[in-house]
């Protein structure tokens, strides 16, 4: 059980970069209605919001950015930072990982050139294994060790398994991609979906004017707990959509998941900004923080960042 739920708590967060677009669900109108009849809007946004606001909703549930930008990921020349750090549970700093490199496309390769490269002794193990999970999935997702060729139909290649863990894998990738769907964890399967009854009504559903730190003005779809929320059963504690002012271009997201059963526990903070580069969108930053433990293992308190410094 060690075995599969180790990565289910880091996948419920990272796991979507090859997630089938096939796989969304018409969202049921009757509940855009619902969360609609209670959504919270300030007079200034209600002033300047001149879309159907129906649209904010819809658009939270089923939108495809994130799933093209991460396709994007794979088949694109850039230049990237990975960022990886490691603390005990008193805050103090395990161990750490910095790389600057290289993705290049050659002869349908994907393949990373590392210009820059710090590691920590403690990064990894005497016999040369990574010493964290969370450093094993991030070099899956993000890294590209030896030459690996690019699919553009990602319903085969690399991604494909029929695993059990893959299975896992194929309902997590949800999560993100169309959060508020049902998704197969053990034990909290229930705990996602947050525009549908019974949960929706432990929410409140706010759109407001915000400005993201590059200093664009946006639209933000919030979802958040209300205050008497039965905390023990839902584990989306907060979920960000940021839509572009001009023209309702999602350019982010942001979500926590806090979650705590008899098997594991675990507490997730993420960030994601979406840029344009040629007319195609790309997650120019990643920023995660977060913190799991299950039996027998020994939790992982970690950061991460990954950073497109140029295309």
């Amino acid at each position: 059980m060690g075995r599969i739920l180790t990565p289910i708590l880091f996948i419920i967060v990272i796991q979507y970069l090859s997630i089938d677009s096939t796989h969304s669900q018409t969202v049921d109108e009757a509940m855009i209605e619902q969360i609609q009849a209670v959504l919270i809007m300030d007079s200034i946004t209600i002033r300047a919001s001149s879309t159907d606001v129906s649209s904010f909703i819809r658009r939270s549930m089923e939108d495809s950015t994130f799933y093209s930008a991460f396709k994007n990921l794979r088949t694109a020349n850039y230049d990237f930072e990975s960022n990886l750090l490691f603390y005990s549970k008193r805050g103090e700093t395990k161990t750490t990982y910095y790389s600057l490199r290289r993705q290049e496309i050659l002869d349908s390769l994907r393949q990373n050139t590392i210009l820059k490269e710090t590691v920590h002794p403690k990064y990894y193990k005497r016999n040369g294994e990574f010493r964290y999970y969370t450093a094993v999935l991030y070099n899956r997702l993000f890294l590209t060790p030896s030459p690996t060729p690019v699919y553009i139909d990602n319903s085969k290649g690399e991604e494909s398994s029929t695993s059990r863990m893959e299975g896992y894998i194929e309902s997590l990738k949800r999560l993100i991609f169309m959060p508020g769907h049902e998704v197969n964890i053990p034990l909290t399967k229930d705990k996602f979906t947050i525009f549908s009854a019974p949960l929706k009504d432990y929410y409140d559903y706010i759109l407001y004017v915000d400005t993201l730190e590059q200093g664009r003005e946006v639209y933000t779809f919030h979802v958040k707990p209300k205050v008497d929320c039965p905390f023990n059963q839902i584990a989306i504690h907060s979920l960000k959509t940021h839509f572009d002012k001009k023209n309702y271009q999602i350019m982010g997201r942001e979500i926590e998941l806090k979650d705590k059963t008899l098997l594991y526990s675990y507490d997730v903070k993420m960030k994601i900004n979406i840029t344009e580069h040629q007319n195609k969108y790309y997650p120019s930053r990643i920023s995660y923080h977060g913190q799991w433990n299950i039996p027998l293992k020994t939790a992982e308190i970690s950061d991460f960042y990954f950073n497109i410094v140029g295309f």
